[in-house]
């Protein structure tokens, strides 16, 4: 039995580990470097806030024991099923709507899907963050790093305003 402690990388360098690890050539798509740099990465199994068992880059359950590039391309499919649009938007909504997807936010809210879809941008990020984990962590605090990554995904998603 494995007795050390796996060990968590952080922004630049979780990144770098990924691309280690899988053999991905940088530079990445703006999407999967978002979700890389919002999740981290972890060579090892944890439980994360929640008591989930999780490892690699946030992933859990069903995508545990799978390579990243597989998880991360199952995930483009799912988002593109539930937002027909979504080759067509910039990356860096791709990027937040697949961070929010990875999340499961994303497939949670029909009716945030329905607004984005209708082009009702800033509906549909108000939408987004009427949430009930978020709003217990964002009273909870402020600072977390949930609250910080959904704030960004709202206001990613109402800057397509026109």
């Amino acid at each position: 039995m494995n007795t050390l402690k796996p060990k968590i990388y952080h922004g630049k360098r979780a990144v770098d580990k990924v691309c280690e690890v899988y053999n991905l050539k940088p530079p990445l798509p703006l999407p999967m470097e978002t979700l890389i740099l919002h999740e981290g990465y972890c060579d090892g199994e944890y439980k994360d806030d929640r008591g989930v068992l999780t490892k690699g880059v946030g992933q859990t359950r069903y995508y545990l024991d799978k390579p990243f590039p597989e998880v991360y391309d199952s995930f483009v499919r799912q988002i593109k099923d539930l937002t027909p649009q979504y080759d067509f938007l910039n990356e860096e909504t791709q990027a937040a709507l697949l961070s929010a997807m990875y999340r499961g936010d994303w497939q949670q809210s029909r009716k945030t899907r329905m607004l984005f879809n209708q082009g009702k941008f800033k509906e549909a990020a108000k939408e987004f963050l009427n949430n009930n984990e978020y709003n217990q962590r964002k009273l909870n605090n402020p600072e977390d790093g949930v609250v910080k990554r959904m704030d960004h995904i709202a206001k990613v998603i109402a800057s397509n305003e026109v």
